[in-house]
């Protein structure tokens, strides 16, 4: 990977963008993803506005409801597939509830006598974290029960779009990838087959600027988490699914202030060691980290106190080097 990937923070309430693109892809033109939004997709006229360069938007959403329409078998094998991983989801949550429920009531043995519960503690935590490796694996079977999924954008019908996919990015200096609906973002790239153009696009030297869903959507692991959830959820962070892995061994947590309780050791040490040996990296308003080279220690760019990782001893620290 010649190419950079640039990591931003949420966009609201003023937006960095601009300036990151100013910087690192002076000369356009960029092509745009935003599936994310959903039926919101069309709309970048304020990207537009605020970017001043020709933008090249790749309608993955407006185009997969078109395929649907067009190719009801591909159309209902996909919906098949994604029901029968929504089922399997429901095991997965009564099995990682379990799992955290154990966890915790050992935990707080292991506070009464540290020497006794020690190891009853330490196995505890790894049957949530294997419940968490389960997830994945349970979901990579079942697009094998599929083959004619595996690579759907070969089919004939969605070939034409990767291939105008493909011819745009080409053309194009540099990528952006806006936030959203992760998991529509994620499935619709994998569908046209970014997770084969991506990797591609950077070894020619070009950039990918994302933020927010985006970014979670390029790390290997996504993980959904919200510590007071609305709809009286247990607040559980949960594995969503894989990323498309162009940045490994890193969790990104957006909004992390708002949907975490960051003030709390003991919940930032449960986190962090549950997804160990991936960083868990908080991405606030102002966040910026520019991954270069298959480095997997990022150049900083933040304003201070808008990046920082969560550690097992319950701490939070800023990522080094930022403004």
């Amino acid at each position: 990977m010649s190419g950079s990937i640039h990591i931003l923070g949420p966009q609201q309430p003023s937006a960095n963008l601009p300036t990151v693109v100013a910087n690192h892809i002076p000369d356009g033109p960029m092509a745009i993803i935003t599936a994310g939004w959903r039926l919101d997709e069309s709309d970048i006229s304020a990207l537009e506005r605020d970017l001043k360069a020709p933008l090249f938007l790749l309608p993955l959403y407006t185009w997969f409801d078109f395929l649907g329409s067009k190719e009801p078998d591909l159309a209902g094998q996909h919906a098949a597939r994604q029901n029968k991983i929504k089922a399997y989801k429901k095991i997965y949550n009564l099995q990682l509830q379990s799992a955290c429920d154990l966890w915790t009531k050992i935990s707080d043995l292991k506070q009464k006598n540290n020497e006794l519960y020690e190891i009853d503690e330490h196995d505890a935590c790894e049957t949530v974290r294997q419940t968490d490796r389960r997830c994945i694996e349970r979901q990579n079977a079942v697009r094998k029960s599929f083959p004619d999924l595996e690579k759907p954008w070969s089919h004939f019908s969605a070939a034409p779009y990767y291939k105008k996919i493909e011819m745009t990015l080409q053309k194009c200096s540099g990528l952006i990838i806006a936030g959203g609906h992760v998991a529509v973002l994620r499935n619709r790239m994998y569908f046209f087959g970014l997770n084969k153009l991506l990797p591609e696009f950077l070894d020619a030297g070009k950039s990918i600027i994302t933020w927010s869903a985006g970014a979670m959507s390029l790390s290997e692991q996504i993980v959904l988490y919200y510590d007071d959830p609305p709809d009286n959820d247990a607040g559980l962070p949960k594995v969503l699914d894989k990323g498309l892995g162009l940045i490994p061994n890193t969790i990104f947590l957006p909004h992390a202030r708002q949907r975490l309780h960051i003030d709390t050791p003991k919940r930032v040490t449960r986190f962090a060691r549950r997804f160990l040996p991936a960083k868990c990296i908080a991405l606030e308003h102002g966040a910026h980290l520019q991954y270069q080279n298959n480095n997997p220690e990022p150049v900083n760019h933040s304003e201070k106190g808008s990046c920082y990782e969560l550690h097992v001893d319950g701490t939070t620290r800023d990522i080094e080097g930022g403004q």
